[in-house]
């Protein structure tokens, strides 16, 4: 889900999303760079909330750029 209250891409530009996931039955949220080369994303969080402050807070630790999965 695009948000409009989401800052861009700290390293593209391109708008982020916010995903939803789940494991053994727990919800988790992160957000994402919708560019899919660009394979950035937050760690996961209990709340939406605190995963959009940390995309728009931009601090190295809660931002990770990997290779995809």
């Amino acid at each position: 889900m695009i948000d409009d209250d989401l800052k861009h891409c700290p390293f593209c530009g391109s708008r982020g999303a916010t995903a939803i996931g789940s494991k053994n039955e727990s919800y988790y949220y992160y957000i994402l760079c919708v560019n899919q080369h660009c394979h950035v994303k937050t760690r996961r969080y209990h709340s939406r909330m605190e995963a959009k402050d940390s995309w728009n807070r931009r601090t190295p630790s809660y931002i990770e750029r990997g290779k995809g999965e």
